[in-house]
């Protein structure tokens, strides 16, 4: 999400590891001791295995437009040859990403779009988290269309399956902060209080006190809009928030 004479915005980490793993799982595909069922597709060629290698490179060397035309390519071939869903999904995750670096916002809104649904399909064996990341990036471009309520409910998705990863992953106050932000342009002001909440303590909890400061500004924003309309009592954490920010910014 996140032109010129400006250096090449890297592919996110996330992004590559998932790259590799598929080149990774697609090499192990081609071993004898790995034999596919007799209805299974053929694992693709060789040649077809180092194009992809070199389509994900160049989006990690910020080449986005080789790396689009290449990933085109490939799509069609996996498509074509009846690849694993999870797999071709990767590719359209990618190629999304690369998209949206390039501007093509509802190209890559697509692609991200196109890869949820393979993830979803019956027999897809997608990574959990790579699908959490996905509904991630598809609400960044959200964000950048001008779709807030688009947005939110794809933060809600990568919300709602922060339980499947890791400790440390689980914990991403920026996604209840970024909800929060959503849900205030669209005048969702008690989720919207609730979200900046969680976000300003888990910040906290992990020393970023400029953020968590933030936090508590959006939520004492979102409080007193929720408290002016009558829509719902404050929580006692951010009834002392905006005292708080004042302080602060003195």
């Amino acid at each position: 999400t996140r032109n010129g004479a400006s250096s090449p915005m890297l592919l996110p980490a996330a992004v590559a590891r998932s790259a590799i793993a598929c080149v990774a799982a697609l090499s192990l595909s081609c071993s004898p001791l790995q034999l596919a069922p007799a209805a299974a597709a053929a694992p693709p060629s060789a040649e077809s295995q180092s194009a992809l290698q070199k389509a994900f490179q160049s989006a990690q060397a910020g080449s986005y437009a080789s790396a689009d035309t290449q990933l085109g390519k490939l799509i069609l071939e996996w498509e074509k040859t009846g690849q694993p869903d999870d797999e071709t999904a990767a590719l359209y995750k990618t190629r999304g990403v690369c998209r949206q670096s390039l501007g093509q916002l509802p190209a890559a809104r697509e692609d991200l779009s196109q890869a949820l649904r393979l993830s979803m399909t019956p027999g897809s064996k997608p990574d959990p988290a790579e699908v959490q990341r996905t509904y991630q990036l598809r609400a960044r471009v959200n964000q950048k269309l001008g779709n807030s309520r688009e947005q939110a409910e794809d933060l809600t998705a990568a919300i709602t399956r922060l339980d499947q990863l890791d400790a440390i992953e689980a914990t991403n106050p920026q996604l209840f902060k970024d909800r929060a932000e959503a849900r205030m342009r669209t005048k969702e002001w008690a989720g919207a209080a609730e979200d900046a909440e969680r976000a300003q303590i888990e910040f906290k909890q992990l020393g970023d006190k400029i953020r968590a400061l933030v936090s508590a500004a959006d939520g004492a924003l979102a409080l007193y809009s929720t408290a002016r309309l009558g829509v719902a009592s404050p929580t006692p954490t951010l009834t002392c928030t905006l005292t708080r920010c004042a302080r602060a910014l003195r």
